[in-house]
């Protein structure tokens, strides 16, 4: 039987590892988003309201984590994935998948659904440590919060409901185990981890609908199984002609940048990555104050759209287009190395 203080040790952990989580689903999010040529399209808008609410996920968790008394690094080199990789907490699972920056494609939106799959379409493990789906991780972290009594949930530092992205959920402050429990609930129900019978068949809100109706909108014709994923299926299984067409709307930019990117590509990418890299040390610092405050992390997000399509007008080939454009790598780089 743990301790209190062991309780809360585990927990730090747990808490940390789910904000990295979050946190790391952005890049792919944002890359397949930026892919999309009209980001004022109700496709790009969909995509966005899933970025906002990522965002907002990772609010809550370093909320729950500063009340126990942790504090949020996001300016750890290894706090971001080296794409492709499987992301925290996935690769916990008991059949782990990698994650890949790649332009709004069939292979990504299966992806995205795969990182989005509700819990009773996975097959549960009874194991304390591997998982099937994030809503297996979630249920654990609630699960040790039972465990600890309202005063471990004194330590301040909480962002405040004026931070959350307008109409991506309710973001609050923690002060008890009741507070911590409903912030886990709030996580669930938007995205990861959602009960597919809890899920209408016209609720188009959550995660996994949002991105379920772009794959049939792709063409996509695969089914999807309760007790498993078969990510092959979903996506060799596509109307050729739709999917055509929907991939006009698309920018052909390359996979895995870090792999595939161009030597014309590094100073414009090193710019993002700049932007970038001052985006998480201004969340490192605001999550840390005794008042958190996100205006200078939130206005430096803003300022990632600039750079990133930047780097995306770069072709690999000027004389063959077909071999597709560059893309941002999503790396921490420290300030003596940035431009500015």
């Amino acid at each position: 039987m743990l301790n209190s203080k062991s309780k809360v040790i585990k927990l730090l952990v747990s808490l940390e590892t789910a904000i990295r989580l979050e946190h790391s689903t952005l890049p792919p999010y944002l890359y397949a988003y930026w892919s999309i040529e009209d980001l004022g399209s109700p496709l790009a808008l969909s995509i966005y309201e899933v970025i906002k609410e990522e965002m907002l996920h990772m609010a809550l968790a370093c909320n729950i984590l500063n009340a126990i008394g942790g504090s949020p690094d996001f300016s750890r080199k290894d706090f971001i994935p080296d794409y492709p990789t499987a992301l925290p907490a996935h690769d916990m699972m008991i059949d782990p998948f990698v994650v890949g920056l790649n332009k709004l494609d069939i292979k990504a939106i299966v992806t995205f659904l795969h990182i989005e799959l509700p819990r009773d379409l996975g097959t549960y493990s009874a194991s304390d440590n591997a998982v099937d789906t994030i809503g297996e991780f979630y249920a654990k972290i609630r699960g040790d919060l039972e465990l600890l009594p309202d005063e471990e949930f004194q330590g301040g530092k909480q962002l405040a409901a004026k931070f959350a992205p307008r109409k991506s959920g309710n973001l609050f402050e923690i002060s008890s185990q009741t507070d911590a429990l409903r912030a886990v609930d709030e996580i669930v129900e938007q995205g990861e981890g959602l009960s597919a019978k809890s899920i209408s068949v016209d609720d188009s809100e959550n995660h996994f609908n949002r991105f379920k109706s772009i794959y049939r909108d792709m063409g996509g014709l695969g089914k999807i199984h309760r007790g498993r994923f078969d990510a092959k299926n979903l996506v060799d299984s596509v109307d050729e002609n739709a999917y055509s067409a929907f991939q006009s709307r698309i920018k052909n930019i390359v996979a895995d940048p870090k792999q595939n990117n161009i030597e014309a590509a590094s100073i414009p990418n090193t710019k993002f990555n700049s932007a970038y890299s001052v985006m998480l040390d201004a969340l490192t610092v605001g999550f840390n104050m005794a008042e958190p405050d996100l205006d200078i992390a939130i206005q430096q997000m803003c300022a990632l759209t600039k750079p990133a399509l930047e780097v995306m007008s770069i072709p690999v080939d000027k004389n063959d287009l077909s071999r597709g454009y560059c893309g941002p790598t999503f790396e921490y780089i420290f300030p003596n190395e940035r431009l500015f």
